[in-house]
């Protein structure tokens, strides 16, 4: 009897963050997508309750703390990442943007190399920090974790060891308390 191969498998995924446009994001979500076809899975979980209890949270924090954190606005929606896979490299680019950087004679989106770090945090609310870790498993040989912390001014930090050091040092850099990873 044959027996089956055990490949190599990775996840990504965050805390919950604030974004600037949440249409935008969607769309550079799905650009993504598209670009790295079945090969990628990406799921964006939405929570609108959050806020809320994030500025509860702060509001305790800032009473008992020198630290003042700041509060979000009540109707913010949430969003968190989970991805089966390593952080995509590719996206779509579409004409528009093909054509604006200078490009002519495009009539069509092709697949560009990305930097996804530096592009969400083109996409982070100002002030908004989100972790993004890694998790991969080489079958029968060792499990490997990095961490990274992305803010809105494209400051990222890589790799951070993990767990308690990434939520730690993101709650440094944040102007808002951090949420914790998302469970997905």
């Amino acid at each position: 009897m044959g027996q089956e191969k055990i490949e190599r498998r990775f996840w990504t995924l965050s805390n919950h963050f604030m974004v600037r446009d949440e249409r935008e994001f969607m769309q550079w979500i799905e650009e993504i997508k598209e670009a790295n076809g079945d090969d990628l899975k990406i799921i964006i979980k939405k929570d609108a309750e959050l806020s809320g209890k994030l500025n509860e949270m702060a509001s305790v924090v800032n009473s008992i703390e020198d630290r003042k954190y700041l509060l979000r606005p009540l109707d913010t929606i949430f969003l968190s990442i989970y991805i089966e896979g390593e952080i995509p490299l590719v996206r779509m680019k579409s004409v528009r943007e093909l054509n604006g950087d200078g490009e002519m004679d495009v009539e069509e989106a092709e697949v560009r190399d990305i930097d996804f770090l530096e592009e969400l945090s083109g996409h982070l609310y100002e002030g908004e920090t989100a972790l993004i870790t890694t998790v991969g498993v080489e079958p029968a040989t060792f499990i490997c974790a990095k961490g990274f912390i992305i803010t809105s001014d494209g400051v990222a930090l890589s790799p951070v060891p993990l767990p308690a050091s990434l939520f730690n040092s993101a709650s440094d850099k944040s102007k808002f308390p951090v949420s914790k990873i998302t469970d997905h």
